[in-house]
């Protein structure tokens, strides 16, 4: 099941088993969170990785806690487990039906997305059963960025001005967790946050490789080199594609707005007011494209995005030099 059908599922019922996994790792680790809260009263032991031990958790979920209390176990893993080991723990559950197993798994660094993905269905198959389900999430959209942001100020009790949150959003590259822990730093402000503010206070820790990449790319042929060098300190090629597909429909929006209005009113087209050189920016890189051209970038990121799901590494690369030669 996806996201939306989890959430209403728990409106009602907590399965006994729970497989969590997808895109990024925000929302595994948000709904585990959100699950020991909900089973707060459960004696919570933890397992993470190479702390695994198939004995150790079947006992704990065996016989529950030492005063008798539901027990639930999580674990974090990026190795799916073997179909003996989930038959296993499907068996020691099905006779102990007030605990509960919570697994979060991740996409280990040695595996491309699309083999991520078929591991993380077949692991799923192997612990399908009444009492268990598996949950896909996605990388957060902007609007569920936005709202989570929206949701976590306010349990803070911080006052943003609009369109602030959508600017230490984009400042922190569309990473919700980075956005979400920049949020500490504004319990002392003591007023209503602006832009400005954010401007002053956060650092976008998550966009300043991108945009080192970006002035190379619209201004210089020698991008290659800056992306291999990205690629060097560990920038995965999924996290890099969806950077270029938000950059490029900022343009597409900028482009679209001043051809039906014949002008660019910021506003109206991001929410919010950026500095006056990031509009600039914007501005002049989106005049060098015409609508057909936009119609061509979003048919390269449609390959891309395929060639990445396929394992294709060389992927990134061929649709870079696409995307340049329509500059």
């Amino acid at each position: 099941m996806y996201k939306k059908e989890f959430d209403t599922l728990l409106t009602n019922h907590i399965p006994q088993i729970i497989l969590l996994y997808g895109e990024g790792s925000f929302f595994i680790d948000f709904y585990i969170q959100e699950l020991k809260n909900r089973l707060q009263t459960h004696t919570i032991s933890q397992f993470y990785f190479d702390d695994f031990d198939l004995s150790v958790v079947v006992d704990i979920l065996d016989s529950g806690s030492l005063f008798g209390d539901a027990s639930t176990v999580v674990l974090k893993l990026d190795t799916k487990l073997s179909k003996k080991d989930c038959e296993v723990l499907l068996t020691t559950l099905r006779h102990s039906q007030n605990n509960h197993l919570i697994i979060g798994f991740y996409k280990a660094d040695n595996k491309t997305l699309s083999q991520y993905i078929q591991d993380s269905k077949n692991f799923a198959l192997m612990l399908k059963d009444k009492i268990s389900v598996d949950v896909r999430f996605f990388i957060p959209t902007p609007t569920e960025s936005i709202m989570f942001l929206k949701s976590r100020a306010s349990s803070m009790s911080l006052s943003f001005d609009e369109g602030a949150l959508q600017f230490l959003l984009q400042m922190q590259n569309y990473n919700l967790a980075l956005a979400l822990n920049e949020l500490d730093k504004y319990m002392m402000v003591g007023k209503q946050i602006t832009i400005d503010i954010v401007r002053e206070l956060s650092y976008g820790l998550g966009s300043v490789k991108f945009d080192d990449f970006l002035n190379v790319f619209f201004d210089r042929n020698d991008f290659l080199i800056v992306y291999e060098k990205m690629r060097e300190e560990g920038l995965e090629s999924m996290e890099f594609l969806r950077e270029m597909q938000h950059y490029f429909y900022i343009l597409f929006l900028f482009c679209a707005y001043a051809k039906i209005y014949g002008k660019c009113d910021v506003k109206e087209i991001l929410g919010y007011v950026p500095p006056q050189f990031v509009v600039e920016i914007y501005t002049r890189r989106a005049l060098r494209f015409k609508e057909k051209d936009f119609q061509h970038i979003f048919e390269i990121f449609n390959r891309w995005h395929n060639g990445i799901m396929n394992g294709k590494k060389e992927m990134d690369i061929q649709a870079l030099i696409q995307l340049k030669a329509i500059l």
